[in-house]
């Protein structure tokens, strides 16, 4: 007896081998350094939030801010450059000017330092 099976409906997402989500070869490389450096951070989803909200690529947790806004711009379209300045404006009216980080990944190969670890956390990331 032969079964097939079909589907109607498939996702797929790309995630780093510690199953990351990630959007993006310039994502990929930040989780990566995030993990490396045992940094504690949260990766937003679209699925969780409304299209309009501003979603940070990722958020660190162990800040003096405790959620610091990570960004990382890798596109120089002009809808993207449109969207890119709207976030900018939404990240400095809501954590000030210092209290967001982002990465040109275009004009930087580098990734730039990122906010100081101050908060000890957890094993999974999680401040005691």
């Amino acid at each position: 007896r032969r079964v097939l099976f079909r589907s109607e409906v498939f996702s797929a997402m790309l995630t780093t081998a510690d199953y990351v989500p990630v959007e993006s070869s310039h994502e990929w490389r930040l989780a990566l350094h995030l993990v490396d450096l045992e940094r504690s951070f949260v990766k937003p989803l679209r699925f969780d939030a409304s299209l309009d909200e501003v979603l940070p690529d990722f958020i660190l947790l162990d800040t003096d801010m405790r959620q610091c806004p990570l960004e990382v711009y890798g596109m120089a379209t002009k809808e993207y450059e449109e969207r890119r300045r709207e976030k900018e404006a939404y990240y400095s009216a809501t954590f000030g000017l210092r209290g967001w980080w982002s990465w040109d990944a275009l004009q930087e190969q580098a990734i730039p330092e990122l906010p100081p670890k101050t908060v000890k956390t957890g094993p999974i990331g999680v401040a005691p």
